[in-house]
């Protein structure tokens, strides 16, 4: 139950009643403990995969806003919580990347199989291979960008 009061006062600031209203908010509770059962479940899917899935700032200079565990082992970071806020583009070699990369999803909104050039948190380097999104809201704002990578082998 939810419960809202108001006290009721008289031209000489005197209470005189008190009104209130009861509301039945069983079903949206319900409804929320299953939206957070359902994301649990998809975070819990996501950091059992191999690959790094991350979401950052839509942005050149954007940040990591959610990674998932592979992806931060990757990046050379213990935990999730390590990652969020870094700006995507200090894992570039070269920053550049992250600035065309940024370029080309404005215009696009998608790029697929993207090798770059990156470095972990103690400065190793690796390549990677990237499919991302650019998303929008409803008006055509970029919101954020949503992708998926894995270390890559020189051949």
């Amino acid at each position: 139950m939810e419960r809202t009061s108001n006290l009721v006062t008289d031209e000489k600031n005197k209470t005189i009643r008190m009104e209130g209203l009861f509301r039945d908010i069983t079903e949206r509770k319900m409804l929320e403990e299953e939206f957070e059962e359902a994301e649990s479940r998809h975070r819990q899917l996501l950091n059992m995969l191999k690959e790094g899935v991350y979401q950052s700032e839509p942005a050149e200079d954007g940040v990591f806003t959610w990674i998932n565990q592979a992806g931060a082992e990757m990046l050379g970071y213990s935990s999730i919580g390590d990652v969020v806020g870094v700006p995507v583009k200090d894992v570039y070699v070269n920053p550049n990347d992250r600035k065309e990369l940024m370029k080309n999803l404005d215009k696009e909104g998608i790029r697929k199989d993207c090798i770059s050039y990156c470095k972990k948190k103690n400065g190793e380097r690796f390549i990677s291979e990237m499919t991302c999104t650019l998303l929008r809201d409803e008006s055509g704002k970029a919101v954020r960008v949503e992708g998926i990578f894995r270390t890559r082998t020189e051949k």
